[in-house]
C-alpha cells in the first residue's frame, strides 16, 4: 500500500524532533491538494503554528511525501509520535476508495480523495490537531497578528521563525500580515 503523508509546517523542515522522526520513502513534493491551512494554533511553547482550519476560505497547496510504512496504522502511529506525541486519533486520513481514517472534516476528505484519484497512491494521512483552545476572542488575522506582536524574547523569536520557515507555497492571510514582523 502506498501512503502519502501530507504536510504544511515543521514536519517538512524538521522531520525529527524530540518526540520522534517521520519515516518517509522519498522527498517532499509540492503538488499536494489545496487545503485550508492557516497559522491558527498556539502551541505549548507559544509558537503560532499551521493547522487545517475546515471551512476557512483560503487554500494552499500542501506538500506530500510517501510514508516508509505500507500499513496505515503504522504510518499513523509514526506521524502521531513525530507530532509531539499526539494521540493517534489526531492523525486523520482517507483511502483512495473513500474510506475515512480518524475524524477528518468532510470537505477535506473530498479534496484529498479527489487528489488521490489523480495519483498512484492508496491513502493519505495528515495531522488533524485543532487550535488548542487559546483564542479568547476567536481566531482571525488580526487576532493572530496581535498575538505575535505581543510576544517577546525567545517566544517571539520561535514564533517568527516558524512563520519564516514554513514552505513558501503556504501563502496565507496570516503569513502575509506577519511579514512586516519577520
Amino acid at each position: 500500500m502506498r501512503i502519502a503523508v501530507l504536510a504544511w509546517g515543521s514536519l517538512v523542515w524538521q522531520p525529527r524532533n524530540r518526540h520522534g522522526e517521520i519515516r518517509l520513502a522519498g522527498t517532499w513534493h509540492d503538488d499536494g491538494p489545496l487545503l485550508p491551512v492557516e497559522f491558527a494554533r498556539i502551541s505549548v511553547d507559544g509558537r503560532l503554528t499551521l493547522i487545517l482550519v475546515p471551512g476557512y476560505p483560503h487554500r494552499s497547496p500542501v506538500l506530500w511525501a510517501g510514508s516508509a510504512f505500507s500499513d496505515v496504522t503504522a504510518a499513523r502511529a509514526n506521524l502521531a509520535e513525530r507530532e509531539t506525541g499526539a494521540p493517534i486519533e489526531e492523525v486523520h486520513g482517507v483511502a483512495a476508495g473513500g474510506d475515512v481514517i480518524g475524524a477528518p472534516a468532510g470537505p477535506v476528505v473530498a479534496t484529498v480523495s479527489q487528489w488521490l484519484g489523480c495519483r498512484s497512491l492508496d491513502a493519505a494521512i495528515w495531522t488533524g490537531l485543532g487550535p488548542g483552545g487559546r483564542w479568547e476572542g476567536g481566531f482571525g488575522v488580526d487576532a493572530a497578528v496581535d498575538y505575535v506582536s505581543g510576544l517577546t524574547g525567545e517566544e517571539r523569536r520561535r514564533a517568527l521563525e516558524y512563520v519564516r520557515r514554513a514552505p513558501e507555497q503556504i501563502d496565507t492571510p496570516v503569513r502575509r500580515a506577519l511579514r512586516h514582523l519577520c
